[in-house]
């Protein structure tokens, strides 16, 4: 069953405002906390301490992008592999999204807590590698075209 052309716009349109606020979200908050930093100083002082946060953090981001990855892709699989409209593997698509972004999202804002506490810019470093795993993942029309393997009539119709 085809559905209307402007259901099918609307949930392409609700996955990438939900992309757009999780990754403007976590650019504000890593940009506050930075800004932040510049008028206080760092709570831990401890190098020892900064070190471990900074073993943690980084255990944190590659644990939660590989889990992220391989959740994403197990769910754009069944997605592929099912027979449903457009309009209902759009729908999958953002909830396969929104377990990428969010485990994304859960390193990176550890990492700009680690950060504020540390003053420590490594910190920094992963919240980027974090954003970039992110808009690796952004939802554009050929992003789903070829991660859903979209025929061309669906293609037509997103």
């Amino acid at each position: 069953m085809q559905q209307p052309a402007e259901n099918i716009k609307e949930a392409f349109r609700a996955n990438v405002i939900l992309f757009y606020a999780l990754f403007i979200g976590v650019t504000l908050f890593m940009l506050i906390f930075i800004g932040l930093h510049q008028v206080m100083e760092s709570i831990i002082e401890d190098k020892n301490f900064t070190n471990i946060f900074l073993i943690i953090s980084s255990f944190i981001a590659i644990t939660c992008l590989a889990v992220g990855t391989t959740i994403y892709k197990k769910r754009i699989s069944k997605i592929v592999n099912a027979v449903q409209s457009l309009h209902e593997k759009l729908n999958h698509y953002r909830e396969a999204m929104i377990v990428y972004l969010a485990a994304c999202e859960g390193a990176a804002l550890f990492a700009v807590i680690c950060f504020f506490l540390t003053g420590n810019y490594w910190f920094v470093a992963i919240v980027c590698v974090m954003l970039a795993a992110m808009l690796y993942r952004m939802p554009t029309k050929q992003r789903l075209t070829i991660d859903l393997q979209l025929n061309s009539q669906e293609q037509q119709e997103l």
